[in-house]
């Protein structure tokens, strides 16, 4: 349940205000999104939902007969269940989140469990009330991003002329997005951002670690030109065969109110 697990400093985008300004007013669909203690129940009578009630306590919600599965929350809050990661993956396909469970995205990163021939949970995943030892770091690390992307489409919605709402920076890969490396070997990156809206760019490469399964690659920057990301990656001389390296390219625009980003990963797979 993200709100549970969530970044202290991305704690306001789940405040009334935030929700107020850049979703329950954004036109007729920002407002037909449920926030806590809209007075909508999904399914009348429904024991598990009571998002639509306020200024009630847990034990006052459960002597109403509501089966209270986490903390009510002040009235216009943004309601965290937890079904929406389970989407939000299709979401960036430059992450290729949606290739495979244990790459990693907006939904968090998954691998495989015991329980059955083919099942996967989210990693550092965290059971509601079962204490602090897990974080959802998988998942919270993109909550800014997920929420940012949530309110630009809905400014779209309600903004006649392209040109007055931004939209995510564009990137593009230089060469392929699979790639058979060597040990030892010094594998160049490039990658080209641009902004429909002509906003700044800027451009980075980093190594994601948690996804990749080869130990001990490097990543080394090099001196770009604006708009651009160029990176050299180092290849362990043990490196096994079959082992892979995530290399994920982010462009982030310069967007003074409502800055948005965008992403492509690389995958070297050592040969």
């Amino acid at each position: 349940l993200i709100r549970e697990t969530i970044r202290d400093e991305d704690r306001p985008l789940l405040s009334a205000e935030w929700m107020r300004e850049n979703v329950t007013s954004a036109g007729p669909l920002g407002a037909l999104y449920r926030v806590w203690g809209d007075g909508r129940q999904m399914v009348p009578g429904d024991p598990t939902d009571y998002f639509h009630l306020s200024g009630r306590s847990a034990d006052e919600l459960r002597a109403d007969g509501y089966q209270v599965w986490m903390p009510p929350q002040p009235a216009g809050e943004w309601i965290s269940e937890g079904d929406t990661t389970t989407m939000l993956n299709l979401l960036v396909p430059g992450l290729r989140a949606w290739e495979h469970p244990s790459y990693g995205g907006w939904g968090g990163r998954a691998e495989r469990t015991d329980i059955g021939p083919d099942t996967w949970a989210t990693v550092d995943a965290r059971t509601f009330g079962a204490g602090d030892e897990a974080d959802e770091h998988s998942v919270t690390r993109w909550f800014a991003d997920a929420q940012a992307d949530f309110a630009a489409r809905l400014r779209w919605s309600i903004t006649p002329e392209v040109a007055a709402a931004n939209h995510h920076p564009r990137l593009e890969l230089d060469g392929a997005a699979d790639r058979s490396v060597a040990p030892a070997e010094s594998v160049a990156l490039i990658a080209r951002a641009t902004d429909p809206d002509e906003d700044r760019v800027e451009a980075h490469w980093s190594i994601f670690d948690a996804a990749g399964t080869c130990r001990g690659a490097t990543l080394e920057a090099v001196d770009s030109p604006e708009g651009e990301a160029r990176a050299h990656v180092l290849i362990p001389a043990d490196a096994e065969p079959g082992t892979t390296v995530h290399v994920i390219a982010e462009a982030r625009d310069r967007h003074p109110t409502h800055p948005l980003a965008s992403w492509q990963r690389v995958i070297l797979t050592v040969r």
